[in-house]
């Protein structure tokens, strides 16, 4: 039988996952963010097709001789409950406007705009603007989001919610979910598929985790609200930032003489962070110029 997984970067993964979990599958992968070149035509029928939609998954698609007899979608997967502070940014033209990566924290983002310098900027990150923000309380909205989503897979998402909310932190990023994330989700898969699933058995263990070259840490008084570690710890590629004062200054030297006033951020957008986080801008310049 024959499975073939498309869609962004997670398609490759998701296919090894998959791959282990059904031996007696063929799966074939195709991640359309990396440019792949398109699989060998297929001249068996394809059986299951994951989809995680991506523009030209169907073009992919057609090249196979016969099928899909059966389509599972399963959607991207974003969560910011642990990362509420993680965003995108661009420029007025529309292109990436990138930090040393893709990734910016809306509060240092919104700083930088503002003219305030990091050491300013780091007396932002507190519970009190945390709370303010509603960083406190987007794990609820967050979830419910994720779950509402994953139902839409037609998937019984039970067995799998169960143990991914009780096994810690499974972001890595606001949309790089952990080896944890990929394994519950293939076994979810697979039992739709007729496959006998032991749901417990260790599987992430037997997994290089792939989305963790990039991982934003869990702020402490965000973590302290969910019970789970937290720190202010970055990871870039091969690098580790080991400090809040540290990532500050790194995202200072990346945007260097950048015109801030052509940055766009969604969330910055509103003028909901310069109405909650002006005053405290204010008292954290008078308290670094004394």
């Amino acid at each position: 039988m024959h499975l073939i997984v498309t869609g962004h970067c997670h398609a490759p993964i998701l296919g090894q996952h998959l791959g282990a979990l059904l031996p007696e599958w063929r799966v074939h992968t195709h991640s359309t963010l990396e440019h792949e070149a398109s699989p060998a035509p297929c001249k068996e029928k394809i059986d299951a097709w994951i989809r995680i939609p991506m523009p030209g998954d169907e073009d992919i698609i057609s090249t196979f001789t016969h099928g899909p007899q059966r389509t599972i979608t399963i959607p991207a997967t974003v969560f910011s409950g642990y990362h509420p502070d993680c965003v995108y940014a661009t420029t007025d033209r529309g292109t990436l406007f990138r930090s040393y990566d893709d990734y910016h924290s809306a509060i240092a983002l919104w700083a930088w705009k503002q003219g305030a310098t990091p050491a300013e900027a780091s007396r932002l990150f507190s519970a009190e603007t945390m709370r303010a923000l509603g960083y406190l309380d987007m794990w609820r909205t967050e979830t419910e989001s994720l779950w509402t989503a994953l139902r839409t897979t037609g998937l019984d998402i039970n067995p799998m919610w169960d143990r991914l909310k009780r096994g810690g932190t499974f972001m890595h990023t606001i949309n790089h979910p952990t080896a944890q994330y990929f394994s519950l989700l293939a076994k979810a898969i697979a039992s739709e598929l007729g496959s006998s699933v032991e749901w417990d058995e260790p599987t992430t263990d037997f997994h290089v985790d792939a989305t963790n070259g990039i991982v934003w840490p869990v702020y402490p008084p965000v973590a302290l609200q969910l019970g789970v570690p937290g720190c202010y710890l970055w990871k870039s590629g091969h690098r580790i930032i080991r400090s809040l004062e540290a990532f500050l200054e790194e995202t200072w030297l990346a945007y260097g003489d950048s015109d801030p006033s052509s940055v766009r951020c969604q969330r910055l957008d509103d003028g909901r962070y310069d109405t909650l986080l002006q005053h405290h801008l204010a008292a954290a310049r008078e308290a670094v110029s004394q």
